[in-house]
């Protein structure tokens, strides 16, 4: 959940659909407080035909509801996902899912949020402009940061990742130092952003 005017956060039911979210509770946690900053009780509220339900700020059409004040405050923290009442300080009590998050160049510690989210899992980076995403066969697996990849936002529809891996690197080229080189490759999508890779 990037901060900003398109920022939005999306919930998904694995694409069944009609998902009554009754007894939900959605918590925004800033930086490393351990005090939410705002919570969401979703009932009331269910996914749509294809399993997606958005909160998002007032330039993303497609959130059931929109939040602009809060997403205009949050650029590191977490979200979490409650299954049940949310108390005011964070725990892990009916927690049903959540991503630590921050910027590639925050130098705010997130250590408080995983040590009780997270437990000894990474923080989620991302770049303005970008979304985080689950990815994969096994990206509907709750609480797991190895899912979410940098992709481009698709609010209320199918996550698209984006790749780049190391695919050559001649490390020591014996017959001239200048002949080195590190080659990366995106599956051959072509023109892929570098800009939220480190």
């Amino acid at each position: 959940m990037p901060s900003g005017s398109g920022a939005f956060i999306e919930l998904y039911d694995g694409g069944v659909g009609g998902t009554s979210l009754d007894g939900f509770t959605l918590v925004v946690y800033r930086g490393n407080s351990s005090e939410y900053i705002s919570q969401w009780k979703l009932d009331g509220s269910k996914t749509n035909s294809s399993g997606y339900f958005v909160i998002g700020s007032g330039l993303v059409a497609q959130a059931a509801f929109s939040r602009n004040a809060v997403f205009a405050q949050v650029s590191y923290g977490a979200i979490a996902l409650y299954d049940g009442f949310k108390f005011k300080f964070l725990s892990v009590v009916n927690l049903a899912d959540a991503i630590v998050f921050a910027t590639k160049s925050s130098t705010v510690s997130t250590l408080s949020l995983i040590s009780v989210l997270t437990p000894n899992l990474p923080t989620v980076y991302y770049v303005a402009g970008y979304s985080m995403a689950r990815i994969g066969d096994n990206s509907l697996l709750p609480f797991d940061p190895a899912v979410f990849r940098v992709g481009l936002p698709s609010p209320l529809s199918t996550n698209n990742g984006l790749t780049l891996l190391v695919n050559e690197l001649n490390a020591d080229d014996p017959d001239a130092d200048s002949h080195e080189f590190l080659e990366l490759f995106d599956g051959g999508a072509g023109n892929t952003p570098l800009d939220p890779f480190i």
